[in-house]
C-alpha cells in the first residue's frame, strides 16, 4: 500500500494496570489509514488515546477512553499545512 505520508508518534504514560489498556495505538492507527487517511498522529496518555489524522483538506481530532476504546470528543475542520 503507498502512503504518502506517515507520521505516527505514540508516547505512552505507563503504570500499573494501565500498561494493560484495550486500545490498540497501532490498529487504531491502521484502521484511519484504511479509511484514507494520509496522516495520522497518535498521543496515549494515562486515561485517553488522542487521534488527529488527515484526509485530503479535513483534519479530525478524535479523543478515546484508553480502557473501553468509547469517544470522549470528536472535532473536524479544514488541515492546516
Amino acid at each position: 500500500m503507498n502512503r504518502k505520508t506517515l507520521m505516527l508518534s505514540v508516547a505512552m504514560i505507563l503504570g500499573g494496570s494501565m500498561a494493560w489498556a484495550q486500545i490498540d495505538p497501532q490498529a487504531l492507527a491502521d484502521d484511519y489509514f484504511q479509511q484514507g487517511y494520509t496522516r495520522v498522529e497518535i498521543t496515549v496518555g494515562p486515561g485517553d488515546v488522542k487521534v488527529e489524522a488527515v484526509n485530503g483538506a479535513t483534519q479530525v481530532e478524535v479523543v478515546y477512553v484508553r480502557a473501553t476504546g468509547a469517544v470522549i470528543s470528536r472535532e473536524s475542520g479544514p488541515a492546516s499545512l
